[in-house]
C-alpha cells in the first residue's frame, strides 16, 4: 500500500512538470511498484543550457551546504555563497523549486548527494530499490534545471567490495541513458588503494575532513590507478583502473573548530580552523603562489606537476543545527515513499564537534574570510592572533597507573599475610593451593578484595587507554553512528572523562569475577567447600600479569600519535590473552582443591566473564556479518 501511495504521488507530480506520453517500448510493461513516472516521460523543446566548464585544470570551488528550512533564508544563503566565489555546493537531494531557481539564475552547480551513506554491500542490495527511486526523481528535477545535474550515489560505503561497484554502475547508467545531457554521477569513498569502484560514476570524491595531507589523498589515489589491468580481472579490477577521463575530487576538505579558544597556539580554535584553509586551498586549487606563500610547498614549485581535484568543497558553510540535520528543511510534500537509507548529512559527527565556516547564528568565523579571498583571488595573506598556548589535560591516566602501583605497595608493605601468600603463589604454588583451601589467608580483607580492585583498576587503564586512542579511527566512527543517540552521549561522556572510564570498566569487571566467585563457591560442597573468599583469590591472583600491561597503558599515553594505537591494540589484545589465561588457571587450581567433576567444568569455564564476552562477540558477528565486514574493511583497507 505505501509504495502504491507513493507511485501515484510521483506520477501527479510528474505530471504537474509537463505532459507525458510513454514511448511504445514502456507501454508495454508494466511500471516496477517502487519507480515513479520514467524521466523521459517529460516533453520539453530542448534541455536547459548547461554551465560553461571552469578553465583548463583548475578545480571547481565548492562548499558542502544544507539549506536551512527557511526558504528566504536559503536563497540569501546561495547569494552569499556566490559573491564568496563558490562555483559548486554539495547538499542532500533538493525538492524546492524556489532553492533551484535560484541555483539556476545564479550558476551555481548543486551536488546533490542521494539518501545512501555509511552502508555496506548487503545494506546497500536492500537499499537499491528506494535509491532507484530517488535517483529518477533526482533526473526529473535536472531536466528543468541545469543546476542539478550533479548527482552522488553514495557517500562513506564499502567500496572495496564488487558488489558495491556493480550497483553504483547501474545507477550510473540509469542516470545517463535516462537524465538529460550533462548529468555527472559520483561518489564518496574512506578508500584509496582498495577502492574498486573507480570508473562507476564520473567522479570519485575522496574524505579529506580533519586530514593532515589532502594532497597526499589525490596522489595516493592516482598512483594506485597507474597499473594496468591484467588478463581476466573482474568488473571491479576493470572499474578501478579507469582512463584519465575519471578524476577526483576532495568531498570535505576542513578541521573541527572549538569556538571556547582562541589563537593560533590553540588546537582547534577559530585562527587554528582558518590557517587550516590557509595552508591546503592554494594548494588544491593549483595557485602556485600562494601556495609557497602559505608554506605548503617550497619557493620554485609549481603546482602543475601536483595532482589535480576536479573540485574541492570546504566542510562546511554553517554548523549544523537540529532542526536542518533532521531533515526539517527537505521535508518532502510529493507523497513519494522515503527510502530506507542513511542521510549522509543527518549524521556529521558523533562527537557533536562543529565544522562550519559560520556559526549556527550566521556569523561568519575567520575560516570565511580565508576561503572566500581564496576562490575569489582578493586576497592571499592573512593574519591571526597568535594566542596563549591552553593548559595542559590532567594527566589522570597517569595518576591512576601511579595509584594502582601505589595501593598494592602499601598493602604488600603493611600486610605480612599477603607478602606470605605472594611468595607461597610464585615459589611453591601447591603450598598456595593448601594456604588457601584451609583458610590460613585471615579473613576477607588484603588477600582477597584489595587485589581484586588493583585488577578491576589495571583493567579499567588499559581499556581506556585503548578507547581515547581509537576513537578517531573509521571503523569506532561507523560503530559510534549507528548506535542510538544514548549510546553516543554515554560513550562521548566516557571519552571526555577518562577518569569515569575508568571507574566503569573497573567495577564492571569486579563485578563479573566476584560473580563467577560466588558460582564457583555454591558449586562446591562437603568436606571440599570453599567460601567466596576462598574463590575470590582463585579468580584474582592468576591475572597479575595485567600490572605490567597497566605500566605499558601508562607509558602508551607519552607516546607520540602514531605508536598510540598499534601499541594500546596490543595491550588490549595481550590483557584479554591474560584473562583467558588466568581464568584456565583458575580452572585447574579450583579441580585441583575441589571434588567437582571435570565434566562440570566446562559449564564454570562459561560463566567466566570473559569467556562468555567472546562467546557473546562471536556470536554478534554472525548476526551483523555484512555490518562487520565494512567495519573490517574500514580498518584494514582504509
Amino acid at each position: 500500500m505505501r509504495s502504491l501511495f507513493s507511485s501515484v504521488a510521483l506520477l501527479l507530480a510528474a505530471s504537474l512538470v509537463a505532459p507525458a506520453t510513454l514511448p511504445a517500448s514502456q507501454a508495454q510493461q508494466p511500471a516496477a511498484p517502487e519507480s515513479p513516472a520514467a524521466p523521459d516521460t517529460v516533453q520539453q523543446t530542448g534541455p536547459p543550457a548547461e554551465f560553461e566548464p571552469p578553465p583548463e585544470g583548475r578545480p571547481l570551488r565548492g562548499v558542502v551546504w544544507h539549506p536551512p528550512a527557511e526558504r528566504a533564508q536559503a536563497v540569501r544563503a546561495l547569494d552569499r555563497m556566490k559573491k564568496a566565489g563558490v562555483e559548486a555546493v554539495r547538499t542532500p537531494l533538493i525538492r524546492r523549486e524556489a532553492l533551484l531557481d535560484a541555483a539556476d539564475s545564479l550558476r551555481l552547480r548543486l551536488f546533490q548527494d542521494l539518501p545512501a551513506a555509511y552502508l555496506s554491500a548487503g545494506e546497500l542490495a536492500e537499499a537499491l530499490p528506494g535509491l532507484r527511486w530517488e535517483l529518477e526523481r533526482a533526473l526529473l528535477a535536472a531536466r528543468r534545471h541545469p543546476s542539478a545535474r550533479h548527482l552522488g550515489l553514495l557517500s562513506h560505503s564499502d567500496t572495496s567490495v564488487p558488489r558495491v561497484c556493480e550497483a553504483l554502475a547501474e545507477l550510473s547508467a540509469r542516470a545517463e541513458e535516462q537524465g538529460p545531457s550533462g548529468v555527472r554521477t559520483y561518489y564518496e569513498t574512506p578508500f584509496i588503494e582498495d577502492d574498486r569502484c573507480t570508473g562507476a560514476a564520473d567522479l570519485t570524491l575522496l574524505d579529506a575532513l580533519s586530514h593532515e595531507q589532502p594532497q597526499a589523498l589525490l596522489r595516493r589515489w592516482r598512483q594506485a590507478r597507474t597499473d594496468t589491468t591484467a588478463p581476466g580481472a573482474t568488473l571491479a579490477d576493470t572499474l578501478a583502473t579507469a582512463p584519465d577521463s575519471v578524476r577526483a575530487g576532495i568531498g570535505a576538505l576542513g578541521t573541527w573548530v572549538d569556538p571556547n579558544t582562541e589563537g593560533l597556539r590553540a588546537p582547534h580554535s577559530p585562527a587554528s580552523q582558518a590557517r587550516y584553509f590557509e595552508k591546503h586551498l592554494p594548494l588544491l586549487l593549483r595557485d602556485s603562489a600562494r601556495a609557497q606563500t602559505a608554506g605548503s610547498i617550497l619557493p620554485g614549485t609549481r603546482t602543475d606537476s601536483l595532482p589535480a581535484p576536479a573540485v574541492v568543497f570546504a566542510y562546511r558553510w554553517r554548523d549544523a543545527s537540529p532542526r536542518s540535520e533532521a531533515g526539517a528543511a527537505e521535508a518532502d510534500t510529493t507523497g513519494a515513499a522515503p527510502t530506507e537509507t542513511v542521510q549522509a548529512f543527518a549524521l556529521e559527527d558523533p562527537y557533536g564537534r562543529v565544522y562550519g565556516l559560520h556559526d549556527q547564528g550566521g556569523a561568519p568565523r575567520p575560516a570565511m574570510k580565508v576561503v572566500r579571498g581564496l576562490y575569489t583571488g582578493r586576497q592571499h595573506v592573512f593574519a591571526f592572533d597568535a594566542g596563549s598556548a591552553p593548559p595542559g589535560r590532567f594527566p589522570w591516566l597517569v595518576l591512576a597507573g601511579w595509584g594502582l602501583v601505589a595501593v598494592l605497595g602499601g598493602i604488600y608493605a603493611s600486610a605480612s599475610r599477603f607478602r606470605g601468600l605472594a611468595q607461597r603463589y610464585f615459589a611453591s604454588h601447591s603450598f598456595y593451593r593448601d594456604a588457601v583451601r584451609e583458610g590460613r589467608t585471615g579473613r576477607l580483607g588484603a588477600a582477597s578484595v584489595v587485589p581484586l580492585a588493583v585488577i578491576g583498576g589495571c583493567a579499567g587503564l588499559v581499556v581506556t587507554v585503548f578507547l581515547l586512542a581509537v576513537q578517531q579511527t573509521g571503523p569506532f566512527v561507523q560503530m559510534l553512528r549507528g548506535a542510538s543517540g544514548q549510546t553516543q552521549g554515554g560513550v562521548v561522556m566516557l571519552l571526555q572523562h577518562p577518569w569515569v572510564a575508568i571507574l566503569i570498566v573497573a567495577a564492571f569487571y569486579v563485578i563479573c569475577l566476584g560473580g563467577w566467585a560466588v558460582f564457583l563457591s555454591l558449586a562446591t560442597s562437603g568436606s571440599y567447600k570453599l567460601g567466596p573468599t576462598q574463590t575470590l583469590m582463585l579468580v584474582t591472583w592468576p591475572r597479575w600479569p595485567v600490572l605490567f600491561l597497566a605500566a605499558g597503558a601508562v607509558v602508551a599515553t607519552t607516546l607520540p600519535p602514531g605508536w598510540v594505537l598499534p601499541v594500546s591494540s596490543l595491550l588490549l589484545a595481550a590483557w584479554v590473552l591474560v584473562s583467558i589465561a588466568g581464568s584456565a588457571r583458575t580452572l585447574y587450581d579450583f579441580a585441583q582443591m575441589t571434588d567437582v567433576s571435570f565434566t562440570w567444568t566446562p559449564a564454570l569455564a562459561l560463566l567466566n566473564p570473559v569467556l562468555l564476552a567472546v562467546v557473546m562477540v562471536f556470536f554478534a558477528v554472525l548476526e551483523f556479518l555484512p555490518e562487520m565486514t565494512f567495519l573490517w574493511h574500514l580498518a584494514t583497507r582504509s
